[in-house]
């Protein structure tokens, strides 16, 4: 009950994020630095919820998956199995990331009702960005966004993506800015040299 009660909290906390980027969005005002606060999972969340996923795929398979017992089994397993790859995707460590980009890309991986193809996309969009990896980020959040156009964490991932990439772009104009000039002036400083 608690674990639920926790994401319960973080998703509104997500929500409102979200609305405050896009009323950002609506009425022109910028987008404080910090519009997107994602949900952060620890170690010990991901060592407990890999632990977890690792208890219940071992017991369903000494169940043999037949009648009830084993429908009841497989969706223990798609529930452990969405708890891990949620909080891999928002692990701080880049490992666990990627870890969770493997398992959503991996089409073998079922997930029954546990996730749908927007929820899917959406933490793999959710695990790029924590990695920083804005664009493959944004792809994913265009992905979910595409599976469900009203879905307002997408948009607002997506959003924080593009931020991230201008960001970045800009850094590295002004890099390569200084870098010429640093040359321009070495330049000059040889020629008058002479």
């Amino acid at each position: 009950r608690g674990f639920i009660d926790t994401h319960h909290t973080r998703a509104m906390n997500i929500l409102r994020d979200a609305a405050k980027t896009i009323e950002c969005a609506i009425t022109g005002e910028p987008v404080a630095e910090d519009a997107l606060t994602l949900p952060t999972a620890d170690l010990a969340l991901v060592s407990h919820a890999i632990a977890e996923y690792g208890r219940i795929l071992c017991a369903s398979q000494s169940l043999g998956g037949a009648g009830d017992a084993g429908d009841a089994s497989a969706t223990e397993v798609h529930d452990a199995r969405f708890k891990m790859v949620w909080a891999l995707a928002h692990a701080t460590n880049v490992k666990h990331n990627e870890r969770a980009v493997q398992i959503l890309e991996d089409k073998s991986m079922e997930f029954g009702e546990s996730m749908n193809a927007r929820d899917r996309a959406y933490l793999r969009a959710v695990a790029y960005y924590n990695s920083q990896d804005y664009d493959k980020a944004r792809e994913a959040a265009y992905d979910a966004i595409g599976i469900d156009a009203e879905c307002r964490q997408a948009h607002a991932l997506r959003q924080a993506a593009e931020a991230a990439l201008m960001r970045d772009g800009m850094v590295g104009v002004g890099l390569l800015s200084a870098a010429a000039l640093a040359t321009g002036a070495a330049l000059l400083a040889s020629a008058s040299k002479r």
